[in-house]
């Protein structure tokens, strides 16, 4: 299973790309109007309004990897619950992880992952944290 969060343009290509590949994509969205465009259009499998925390907590372990394409800065230790043990959350967006609300490493002791960002440039500003 794949999160992708956020459902702008980067969100659009990551869902196209995942399904062209065959996987199951679940779409992590801040805006529940959404939901028809990421399941209908899109072909999401699931959508999860991340600010419903009955949907977030039955989602906690779930997904292989997690696609953050969003730009604002945000919190990221939900979208680490939802990973399950050596998942990966890519962030794609432009957030510095500097900025990121109370820091971007919240590994919990049971999950031994990793965090990439990539906020533009050239492959130099690939950073693994």
């Amino acid at each position: 299973m794949l999160g992708v969060v956020g459902l702008g343009g980067l969100g659009h290509l990551a869902v196209k790309f995942a399904k062209a590949f065959g996987m199951k994509v679940t779409v992590i969205s801040t805006s529940p109007s959404k939901q028809s465009e990421a399941t209908q259009q899109l072909g999401a499998d699931s959508f999860i309004f991340s600010h419903d925390s009955k949907q977030m907590e039955a989602a906690v372990g779930t997904m292989n990897g997690i696609i953050d394409t969003v730009s604002a800065v945000h919190p990221l230790k939900p979208l680490l619950d939802l990973l399950k043990t050596k998942g990966k959350l890519i962030m794609v967006g432009a957030q510095s992880l500097e900025k990121a609300p109370g820091g971007a490493c919240y590994a919990a002791p049971r999950k031994k992952g990793s965090v990439w960002k990539h906020g533009g440039g050239d492959k130099g500003d690939a950073r693994n944290d």
